[in-house]
């Protein structure tokens, strides 16, 4: 290439990296002038987890892109010292090869495929926060005799991280072997392999990392067994995959050495050896003897012991087993009886909204409770509205009865709720003059958040005392603020006359031993619990996050100390909201499957 299309490139290539850094930068300060109208603890835990995620996600790009741009330039120095055999006739040509475009395709082949594999490191952030505190459970697993918490905070960073370079490695070893075979420095002449000293070395040292890589696979597996990764085993089949797992690593750390002693020695029937004995002994030791010995068979740990792990991890601390007794008499009908099922509320209410949210709630009235159903809806002209219908009583000729505001049953209402308020899908963006949003100011500050935003109406036109109101869904709100759970569909309640919208923080583990699998948004999970309550009042937009009162799991109290100051203690939680509070139904139908399991004894629900 020319010095002119040099400098172009690089200059080019300084304009996106500018462009995107500009864009990152007027995001994090957006955010953090966002989280700070919330509070100040958000703004700091936002803006550290936000540089945290960047951080490492660079990381992960820039290790991806030097690896593979590394490698290729490594076949790009072999190119050197390689000919193209080319026939012409009854003569055979030695044309040497032309290595200036290889180089710069090399360059832009392994930056690009870095790109590709590097991204999504960043999302490795809980994962590596938690294998750093490391906390205890103080409780071994009944198998190996690991502490719970190796299983829930160290083992997926170190399955991850194991993916990770495995991947790497693969990809390299792949690539390079094709690229050897293009240029002509792996070939097949007179009926034996021919490759060039170059390229021997540098496919024997990623085929010595790809065994090691395996050979952690196999040390990492018993533990895998344990944490429930894969299929449930019976008591004879796990004591044969964890020794079978220990024996396989034999194998690997032999290919390692052999691919060693090939870099120096050249002897390509004992590499080849070395890795057909790997593939045999994997496919024989983890495929086929494991299939004819599948079938029947008890668990390797006890009823007993199940349920116990089962109550630690779905938090069924207070089940206890019982005998069931049967009485003459029917249960009694739950008190207050309701009267409109969920599928029928959305007609009863009889407007042209559209249903956000909708859920059953207690109102008082005076000196009593009274049900209701609270029904948000939303309407054309971007606003809201909170409609209540009675759900004990019906109108005089039995139709739906919509409380009004101030009603004559003392019900206390206030039903309208503004474009800016905050409720389940509503626009993007909303600029007003109303106190609670992030002023739009002036000069730096204004271009920031029109570029952050995308909103470029935001550099002329409007007045500087404007506020932007953005991350107006409640789950989105709640999700911005604490990346480290997943949160529930918001259910609405009316305290004090304010809608709130209350919102379950889950933590789940996929790797907790000796527990039961139950599924939980698409993904199999073996440890599920409520452990935050976050609070979203609607129409000023204040959000707060409280440790739930019956959180005992080690987890969320690791998050609460990480996010200290965002997430409260449940001795915080006010009276009104406490009361409000449901349970968590995520965690129920959870808790239900957990039952549903043999050992149980509880047998099957009926219905949905």
């Amino acid at each position: 290439m020319s010095p002119r299309t040099v400098r172009l490139i690089l200059g080019a290539s300084l304009v996106v990296g500018l462009l995107f850094l500009g864009r990152w930068t007027a995001g994090l300060l957006a955010d953090r002038w966002w989280a700070g109208q919330v509070s100040a603890a958000a703004a700091s835990f936002v803006t550290d987890w936000t540089l945290v995620r960047v951080s490492l996600e660079a990381l992960g790009v820039v290790t991806a892109c030097a690896w593979f741009v590394g490698h290729l330039l490594l076949v790009y120095r072999a190119i050197g010292s390689v000919q193209i055999h080319r026939q012409l006739g009854n003569l055979e040509i030695r044309e040497a090869v032309n290595t200036r475009v290889v180089e710069a395709v090399s360059i832009a082949a392994g930056l690009l495929l870095g790109l590709i594999v590097g991204e999504g490191v960043g999302d490795w952030a809980p994962e590596i926060v938690l294998a750093l505190r490391a906390v205890p459970y103080g409780q071994a697993d009944p198998l190996l005799g690991r502490d719970i918490g190796f299983y829930v905070t160290s083992l997926p960073f170190w399955r991850l991280l194991h993916g990770h370079l495995f991947l790497l490695v693969l990809l390299a070893l792949a690539g390079v072997f094709t690229l050897y075979v293009v240029i002509g420095a792996v070939a097949w002449r007179h009926r034996r392999p021919a490759i060039n000293s170059h390229a021997r070395a540098h496919l024997g040292v990623l085929s010595a990392f790809l065994a090691l890589l395996i050979l952690w696979g196999h040390l990492l597996e018993p533990y895998e067994l344990v944490a429930g990764v894969g299929p449930p085993l019976h008591d004879g089949l796990f004591a044969y995959r964890t020794a079978t797992a220990q024996m396989l690593a034999g194998p690997a750390l032999a290919a390692a050495v052999l691919s060693l002693v090939w870099v120096w020695r050249g002897q390509h029937t004992l590499m080849a050896a070395g890795w057909i004995l790997v593939f045999a002994s994997s496919l024989l030791g983890r495929h086929v003897i494991p299939a004819l010995r599948a079938g029947g068979g008890s668990s390797p740990v006890e009823p007993a012991v199940r349920r116990r792990f089962d109550q630690l991890a779905y938090g069924m601390a207070g089940i206890r087993d019982s005998n069931f007794v049967r009485t003459e008499t029917g249960l009694a009908p739950p008190r207050p009886a309701g009267l409109w099922p969920p599928n029928l509320v959305p007609a009863a209410v009889g407007d042209s909204g559209r249903t956000l949210a909708l859920d059953r709630a207690l109102l008082p009235a005076g000196r009593r409770l009274r049900p209701v159903w609270l029904v948000v809806r939303s309407y054309r002209d971007d606003h809201a509205a909170v409609r209540v219908l009675a759900d004990n009583q019906t109108a005089p000729l039995g139709q739906p009865l919509l409380v009004q505001e101030n009603d004559s049953a003392g019900l206390q209402v206030e039903l309208a709720l503004p474009a800016r308020a905050v409720w389940p899908g509503p626009r993007d963006v909303v600029l007003d003059s109303a106190q609670g949003g992030v002023a739009v100011g002036t000069g730096f500050r204004r271009i920031a958040l029109a570029w952050a935003l995308q909103r470029g109406g935001l550099l002329a036109g409007v007045p500087r005392d404007t506020r932007a109101f953005w991350y107006l869904d409640p789950v989105t709100r709640l999700t911005r603020l604490a990346p480290f759970a997943v949160w529930s569909s918001p259910v609405p309640r009316l305290i004090g006359g304010e809608l709130v919208w209350l919102s379950d923080g889950y933590l789940a583990s996929a790797t907790f031993p000796a527990s039961a699998r139950v599924r939980w948004r698409g993904r199999d999970v073996g440890s599920l619990r409520a452990a935050f309550v976050g609070v979203v009042r609607a129409g000023s937009g204040a959000t707060r996050i409280f440790l739930r009162h019956t959180a005992d799991d080690v987890l969320g109290k690791v998050w609460r100390s990480v996010a200290d100051g965002l997430v409260e203690p449940a001795s915080a939680i006010p009276p009104e909201i406490g009361r409000a509070v449901p349970y968590p139904l995520e965690l129920l139908a959870a808790q239900i499957q957990v039952l549903e399991h043999d050992y149980w004894g509880m047998g099957r629900r009926p219905g949905g």
